[in-house]
């Protein structure tokens, strides 16, 4: 049963003028969030914050609830967090075989293993990720009616160069374009998103040109971007 506010302010105003004995010794900022169930419980609280309020080394809120005598003191150093740069990332080379994927979801995920987020050591502003070789791209499928409703929109650089393309009509020109087009909207823009983007290679057959970086195949199955 919660005692009454009534109860709690005496124990409050004892804990202050408990303060006040140690201010010489050290400067303790306390913010204490608690429920108190039982009296006993009111002097359990009561003695360790005038035990911690006492004390000559700094510590932390936790040690305030804390047994010492259990606990052991982890250090620091052992558990660094560790950037990797690119020099020093392990760059894999990657198989992905395209056949009856959707485009969205490949390219999600393609994004999601360039970018080098499937590894512990990701680091978000050095090109860590992996090369990734990707080949039936010509095989590739879009959900609903998109194959013949989505556009691909693109400028000659002359006036009146607009010129309109549907993925059915990209598939049978430039296969490679559907994927790399997909894959650079979800990277970052910018020297690192180009940079990022050169570790795609795209190809619309099942024959590759990257044999000798003997890449290992991908399930993409197990990849949840």
């Amino acid at each position: 049963m919660y005692i009454s506010v009534l109860q709690i302010l005496p124990f409050i105003f004892s804990v202050f003028s408990d303060y006040k004995r140690f201010k010489n010794k050290q400067i303790v900022f306390l913010k204490v969030y608690f429920c108190v169930y039982s009296a006993k419980l009111k002097n359990i609280i009561k003695k360790r914050i005038i035990k911690f309020a006492a004390s000559k080394k700094r510590h932390t809120f936790a040690a305030l609830f804390r047994k010492s005598k259990n606990n052991k003191v982890v250090d620091a150093l052992s558990y660094k967090t560790k950037f990797v740069s690119k020099s020093t990332a392990e760059k894999e080379w990657l198989l992905v075989d395209a056949e009856n994927e959707v485009v969205g979801r490949l390219a999600s995920k393609l994004a999601y293993m360039i970018r080098g987020k499937h590894k512990t050591n990701y680091t978000p502003h050095s090109d860590c990720g992996a090369n990734i070789v990707v080949i039936n791209a010509e095989k590739v499928r879009f959900t609903g009616a998109k194959m013949d409703d989505k556009e691909y929109v693109r400028y000659t650089g002359h006036p009146g160069g607009q010129r309109f393309a549907t993925p059915k009509e990209m598939l049978a020109k430039k296969p490679e374009e559907v994927i790399k087009h997909a894959v650079h909207g979800m990277l970052p823009k910018g020297r690192l998103g180009r940079a990022i983007n050169t570790n795609l290679f795209v190809f619309a057959g099942a024959e590759h040109d990257h044999a000798a970086q003997q890449p290992k195949k991908v399930d993409l199955t197990t990849i949840i971007a």
